[in-house]
């Protein structure tokens, strides 16, 4: 008998190993390679991030020397993963700085080692040990600088009722609308001319015409990160992003500002959906509440779950990045992972 009930015993054991854990499993499983890729996005987002920090105030060394470094950003500079310069003990984990302007990269080598820990004294403590950084046909970050704020203020104008009266909130102050009338601070990307004053091949290059230049920046210095999306992560009957992926980014903090974004076509907009405290996307809600209150604006109204994305800065072609074959593919044409940063 005793032999019996340790039998059924070892029988009951084994059967649980047939068994879910729990009832939500699969969903759960998904929920975390969702989760995944959102973290090794916003890993690469973050380093390409601390690279221009440093370029910002010229604490950037380079490869090989410290006057071999990155002297200045421009517009439309990139970071990304290019591993057909790497060697096999760097690929992905190293991220390369092109400029447009000069048609360079320059390698970032993102870790004190590589894959076989051999020592890099050039190295930065940006990427920890077994991390690997997304290929650039899957993922690139890019710089914009503004001569403007992303928002033209525009005209302000008393609106007006149905009636073409004029609108008055309840306690009888005038209700105000802008309008685009007029209004010529449409911000554009800076002119790009670096310089020298001197023939002396040692002279640190100028800025001349940009705003990526600290103290020269009126609109603003971003780096922009965007990521396409594997098609197992879309809703085939709908052709958005699944409830799965969203959920991952619901469980992101505001201020990671990270989401999803997609060409609207009614409002002919890129249109975010995801977590964002970003200065910009709150810009016009926070000038209208202090012109109607005395208080400053509510640190909650900061937390953005959707935002559409000023045309005159991100037009429809953005996404468009030219490969190293000469390909041009577009990252977002279903929609993809966004990240957004301000350097300056």
């Amino acid at each position: 008998m005793y032999l019996l009930m340790l039998l059924a015993t070892y029988l009951a054991a084994l059967s649980q190993f047939n068994l879910s854990a729990r009832p939500d499993y699969d969903r759960d499983v998904q929920l975390k390679k969702a989760m995944a890729t959102v973290s090794k996005f916003l890993d690469q987002h973050n380093a390409a991030y601390s690279v221009l920090k440093k370029v910002s105030v010229g604490d950037y060394g380079g490869r090989t020397t410290p006057d071999n470094g990155i002297a200045y950003m421009l517009p439309d500079d990139l970071l990304y993963v290019n591993n057909e310069e790497a060697s096999g003990d760097n690929d992905n984990i190293n991220l390369f700085y092109y400029q447009k302007f000069t048609n360079s990269n320059e390698v970032i080598y993102l870790r004190e080692t590589d894959n076989s820990l051999t020592p890099n004294s050039y190295g930065m403590k940006e990427l920890r040990f077994g991390k690997k950084l997304y290929n650039k046909d899957e993922m690139v970050s890019r710089v914009i600088c503004l001569d403007n704020n992303m928002y033209c203020t525009g005209v302000q104008e008393q609106d007006r009722n149905e009636d073409d009266s004029l609108k008055f909130d309840i306690d009888g102050n005038p209700v105000y609308k802008y309008e685009n009338k007029g209004c010529t601070g449409i911000p554009q990307m800076c002119d790009i001319t670096p310089y020298k004053t001197t023939d002396d091949p040692t002279a640190e290059v100028e800025l001349s015409g940009t705003c990526c230049k600290s103290g020269d920046s009126k609109g603003g210095v971003y780096l922009v990160s965007f990521r396409k999306i594997d098609i197992r992560w879309f809703n085939r009957a709908t052709g958005e992003v699944g409830r799965d992926f969203m959920k991952s980014i619901e469980e992101r903090k505001f201020n990671a500002n990270v989401g999803i974004i997609a060409w609207n076509e009614e409002l002919e907009s890129w249109v975010f959906t995801g977590k964002m405290r970003f200065g910009p996307a709150y810009e016009t809600e926070e000038r209208r509440w202090r012109e109607t209150h005395d208080t400053a604006y509510p640190a909650s109204y900061m937390n953005m779950t959707r935002w559409v994305m000023p045309r005159a800065v991100f037009p429809e072609n953005f996404f468009e990045i030219e490969l190293d074959n000469g390909d041009r593919i577009n990252y977002c044409e279903n929609g993809c992972l966004f990240g957004i940063k301000d350097v300056l």
